[in-house]
């Protein structure tokens, strides 16, 4: 147990970075929009309903304002839906910056170990025993994992959004121009599987790009902080250059923002989806590639050691 929690003391760390946010948010939203909150804004506008001043109004005006306020008194407070309550934590100040943080928190806890087998020359021993493709499917599977636990704190948080609403009712987010898009909920539930899938390659996609960074960084902060400019260069690229000047040059489609890398956590239409499902895979399936032939060569990763 010692030496596990020496092994992973970093990736431990990043774990509980993450939980204390998720709960941060978590609080930050039941202080603003929980039921306790609720009930009060709805005993405060009732209150202000019967101290309305109706005399300088018309019979008209008058019985318009009086039948809403009955039907506000006769409503019953609820709390939004679980897809709503969801995308509105992940919303908090707490949580805004997710679309930053994450990318790095993958990167520290996925290249560490693959990090330390070059620079320390660990996998020279292991080629003795190994096979160069068998010691590479296990290590970068290994990787591989973070992409399983931070789909779960994302899976956490929806679960938890699903505790605090308690129903997937949508058709009053319907009526009214909200967080979410319309297309979101009325696509459901592909379009909150697409967006789980959407998450899960790009967080495939920071790996590839730390285990690469790897070979040629010997020191492991700075390979941290090179494959997270790596990434904030790539979005930069195809928000900028794709989506915002070839697309408007050759399509006519005004559509950068739909390309960014930085825009995973919110909702899109239907179509728009299907553009950032259609360039996060591109995206990952290159960074495959990168990676692939970064290593598929044993004789350059025993000489990174050897440096």
């Amino acid at each position: 147990m010692k030496k596990f929690f020496k092994e992973n003391k970093i990736a431990i760390v990043v774990y509980i970075v993450m939980l204390i946010l998720i709960g941060l948010g978590v609080r930050e939203y039941n202080r603003d929009y929980g039921y306790q909150k609720r009930i009060e804004q709805h005993k405060n506008t009732i209150e202000k309903c019967q101290q309305y001043d109706y005399s300088t109004l018309t019979r008209e005006e008058r019985e318009l304002i009086v039948n809403a306020c009955q039907e506000l008194e006769n409503k019953e407070v609820k709390m939004d839906d679980t897809i709503t309550t969801f995308f509105y934590i992940l919303y908090t100040k707490k949580l805004y910056y997710l679309h930053l943080i994450i990318p790095i928190l993958i990167i520290i806890c996925s290249v560490k170990k693959w990090h330390s087998y070059i620079k320390n020359g660990v996998i020279k021993n292991t080629l003795t025993r190994e096979k160069y493709s068998k010691c590479l499917k296990k290590e970068f599977l290994d990787s591989y994992k973070q992409v399983a636990v931070f789909l779960g704190f994302i899976l956490l948080i929806f679960l938890i959004s699903f505790v605090i609403s308690g129903h997937f009712d949508y058709t009053e987010a319907l009526s009214f121009d909200g967080l979410v898009e319309h297309d979101f909920y009325k696509t459901m539930p592909y379009s909150l599987i697409m967006f789980f899938i959407i998450l899960g390659l790009s967080y495939f996609m920071y790996i590839n790009i730390s285990l690469i960074s790897a070979k040629y960084n010997k020191n492991y902060y700075v390979c941290v902080i090179v494959s997270y400019l790596i990434w904030l260069a790539l979005n930069i690229l195809v928000e900028v250059l794709i989506g915002g000047y070839l697309c408007r040059l050759f399509l006519k489609l005004p559509i950068g923002q739909t390309f960014s890398l930085l825009a995973l956590y919110v909702t899109w239409t239907t179509k728009e989806q299907l553009i950032q499902f259609g360039l996060t895979l591109t995206l990952t399936i290159l960074s495959f590639v990168a990676l692939y032939l970064v290593y598929h060569k044993k004789e350059g990763v025993v000489m990174a050691c050897e440096k």
